[in-house]
């Protein structure tokens, strides 16, 4: 006569295993914990990246034909700034060996609005953000404000007029890639998965447990006759 187990899941019974199994569940958290660590000295960047923005402007001024002259030049040759030409003015602005041409160029992105003085968009207006992005500071500072040169001398160069201006430069820094954060962020997930992973493996080999624990498995859930239990006693 073959009987077919029931699988039955008792909450109580779940949390006693997990109660019981504690050691466990901490040693799986540390082990894990020390692989986070690892991952995050190994895979992960350990510097900051900070971000320094400095920002070129054509505003309506004069004529009708000078301020079309002016937003047309910016919109124009707006994509020059992320150029090697306007890199390479920069790193000679700079006059530093370590920010050559093609660090710079790495380093740049760019942001183009338009807006009024009263920070509404408009067509009468145009202003390009430059942003920076280095582990040091100083550096993507410097080079904020080198490119931002480097475009409106590069934009005067080719239209003979000075249409183009440097509107803000760079003075201070956001942080844009937090690496102290992040490792904790990894660090804390790694972790996590470790007391999900062993806590998953208690409860299945507690739930899938062959052991009698109640009246009900004993009988196959009244398929069998139960003559008597032994109580048991404390030692």
């Amino acid at each position: 006569m073959e009987f077919s187990r029931i699988i039955e899941i008792d909450f109580v019974r779940c949390l006693m295993a997990l109660k019981n199994n504690v050691k466990w569940i901490v040693l799986a958290c540390v082990s894990f914990f020390a692989i986070g660590i690892l991952v995050a000295i190994y895979y992960l960047d350990t510097e900051n990246v900070y971000d320094a923005k400095s920002s070129v402007y054509s505003i309506a001024y004069g004529s009708y034909s000078e301020s079309a002259e002016g937003i047309n030049a910016i919109k124009t040759y707006s994509e020059m700034i992320k150029s090697l030409r306007v890199s390479e003015r920069a790193a000679l602005l700079l006059g530093d060996d370590s920010l050559d041409k093609f660090k710079i160029y790495d380093m740049i992105e760019v942001e183009e609005s338009t807006m009024n003085e009263f920070g509404y968009a408009t067509e009468e207006s145009s202003i390009i953000n430059i942003h920076a992005y280095s582990e040091s500071k100083e550096d993507a500072i410097r080079v904020a404000n080198a490119v931002a040169n480097a475009y409106v001398m590069e934009v005067s160069s080719i239209t003979l007029t000075d249409s183009v201006s440097v509107l803000d430069e760079a003075y201070s820094c956001n942080i844009k890639y937090n690496a102290l954060k992040q490792q904790i962020i990894y660090i804390s997930i790694i972790t996590g998965i470790g007391l999900l992973l062993s806590s998953f493996v208690i409860l299945l080999f507690e739930v899938f447990s062959p052991k009698i624990v109640t009246l009900k498995q004993g009988s196959l859930y009244g398929e069998l006759d139960i003559i008597g239990v032994i109580p048991m006693q404390e030692k």
